[in-house]
């Protein structure tokens, strides 16, 4: 090498190792607090900067935030990761001051054996990072709040930013966007809460109002963002498996089993399992507010047998309308709720319910033998009860009409002044309404009798006939 090339070689070296030497490499720490910015909301007039105001004002001595397990792995993942790029930077310092030492001159004799001791003593600290062997990697339960405001700016928002640019520029964890307009004298408001460590809004919040109702709306908008803020609610999900390759699907992502997460919202939530050789399974799963729930996917075991007995034996078995034959059965054991029927001539027939846990074996008696009548004798007495209401219908209409007549004719005697003719159609009259309300008691009786009684015992009797 030429001494032109190795002089400007050297200077090269000796700029690096400058620069490197000027390169922080403080031991990274987790944070004491976290800072939260709020911006001006995006509109015109003097609301840009009364209505962020207005959301904070009480914010001035938030309680300290209960980090969840999702901020605690992104503030180890940072944590872990500043530790490697510090001691990426002492290595790559030592490297340069070597490389310049032989440039410049011969080495000392402690060269460079005692470079190589040091990059080998940094290359262990960094396995040990990577293994997450180091000291300082648990983020504490719960932080402080500090606000932070732009320069010259004291207690007021920053100017308009979306969350994300605002955190940069702030340097926060949490930020507090939003945009208003003016809609017919009244305010149109939305506000997002954003966090930089999960890379997303936590919070959303809309409303219109009048202006004089700015103070109340903004105090409900404050209430929303502050449940998220201090510590939001979660619920926790564990899901295990012995299956090789099981995995299962939450939301739009899917996940090797077995899988646990403590970032989820509570309530209801679909899952879906994917098992080798298996259908895809749905389930519905209930979340529990600040508690894990634990969720085996393995295939259900083999169904077991179920005996079905009953007393007497030898009566007809059907299992949701499929016929089994005579009791005693053995049958699979249902995986849902099924019907059991039992019935035989002569006997009441006797249904109950089996299912997974029905206790095996599954044992009834049936009621005390009664008289069953055919369904060809309770449909021959409900055409009888039938045909007598029909005649004694038509004996009543046949009277009303005769006694209108008869009330004709005592009327056309009266006029006349027959009183013998009188006397005979009063009479007639007389036995003749006697009779037609008669009939109207035996018409009515006999229309009970066929509805409630015949037509019942004839419709029992078919339905008993079914299978």
């Amino acid at each position: 090498m030429t001494t032109s090339r190795r002089w400007w070689l050297a200077v090269l070296l000796g700029w690096a190792a400058t620069v490197g030497a000027q390169t922080p490499t403080s031991t990274p720490t987790q944070p004491k607090v976290f800072p939260w910015a709020v911006a001006e909301f995006d509109g015109e007039g003097d609301w840009a900067s009364r209505l962020p105001l207005l959301l904070v004002r009480s914010w001035g001595t938030l309680p300290d935030h209960q980090l969840t397990d999702e901020e605690k792995a992104t503030l180890r993942k940072r944590f872990l990761d500043s530790t490697l790029r510090s001691l990426d930077q002492q290595s790559s310092q030592l490297s340069l001051a070597l490389d310049k030492k032989r440039l410049l001159g011969a080495l000392p004799a402690t060269e460079p054996a005692a470079t190589a001791k040091a990059l080998e003593a940094l290359a262990a600290k960094v396995a040990d990072a990577r293994a997450g062997k180091v000291t300082g990697v648990d983020p504490p339960k719960s932080l402080a709040f500090k606000a932070v405001w732009a320069t010259g700016r004291d207690l007021l928002p920053w100017a308009a930013a979306d969350g994300p640019t605002l955190a940069d520029l702030a340097q926060a964890f949490y930020t507090v966007t939003g945009s208003f307009r003016s809609v017919g004298g009244y305010l149109s408001v939305q506000v997002r809460l954003f966090s930089n460590l999960e890379n997303r809004y936590l919070s959303h919040w809309e409303g219109r109002f009048a202006p004089d109702e700015a103070g109340d709306k903004m105090a409900e908008a404050a209430d929303e963002l502050r449940k998220s803020l201090l510590g939001r609610p979660w619920a926790g999900l564990s899901v295990t498996s012995t299956s090789t390759g099981a995995q299962v699907k939450v939301g739009e992502a899917w996940h090797l089993l077995p899988w646990s997460s403590d970032d989820l919202e509570p309530g209801s939530l679909e899952l879906v399992f994917q098992q080798p050789g298996r259908a895809d399974e749905t389930k519905t799963v209930t979340l529990l507010e600040n508690q894990r729930v634990l969720l085996p996917s393995d295939p259900a075991p083999e169904a077991d047998k179920l005996v079905l007995e009953t007393e007497p034996p030898g009566v007809s078995l059907y299992l949701d309308s499929r016929y089994l034959g005579p009791s005693p059965q053995t049958v699979d054991r249902p995986l849902t709720v099924a019907r059991v029927r039992a019935q035989a001539p002569g006997w009441e027939t006797l249904a109950w319910e089996v299912g997974p846990t029905t206790v095996s074996p599954s044992h009834h008696t049936l009621s005390p033998p009664r008289v069953v009548r055919s369904v060809s004798q309770t449909k021959d007495d409900f055409y009888f009860s039938l045909a007598a209401f029909s005649f004694s219908l038509t004996t009543t209409a046949f009277l009303s009409a005769w006694q209108s007549e008869q009330v004709d004719l005592v009327n056309a005697y009266t006029l006349a002044g027959d009183q013998v003719g009188y006397d005979k159609a009063y009479s007639r009259y007389q036995w003749i309404s006697t009779g037609y309300g008669a009939t109207v008691v035996l018409t009515t009786g006999l229309a009970i009798w066929m509805i409630f009684f015949t037509l019942q015992d004839y419709l029992n009797a078919a339905q008993a006939s079914l299978p």
